[in-house]
């Protein structure tokens, strides 16, 4: 029997993030860490198909002793540490043959 599963993608998110999807949580920030990386969440259980749905994102700069691209001795540190989702963010669903 195939069941459906739905994917959050980001293409890029700098530096840690906390996500919501209708209020349950499906990604913790200590998963969630790195410099301009992508992410991938498997939201079926979250996702309420032909609804409104609500996605919540918390992301917050590197730390002091995270590895990240923060300062370079000719540039200065941008205000905000480059912090933020860099590029698209979009749902995909995919049919996934499971073994019964």
């Amino acid at each position: 029997m195939a069941q459906k599963i739905s994917w959050l993608d980001f293409l890029g998110i700098n530096y840690r993030a906390n996500v919501w999807l209708n209020g349950k949580k499906i990604a913790d920030a200590k998963d969630v860490a790195g410099t301009f990386e992508t992410f991938e969440f498997d939201v079926s259980k979250a996702l309420r198909p032909g609804k409104a749905n609500a996605l919540a994102v918390e992301i917050s700069a590197p730390e002091k002793n995270d590895l990240g691209i923060t300062w370079v001795d000719w540039n200065p540190t941008p205000p905000d540490k480059n912090l933020g989702i860099w590029k698209e963010v979009f749902l995909q669903d995919e049919r996934r043959c499971v073994a019964a």
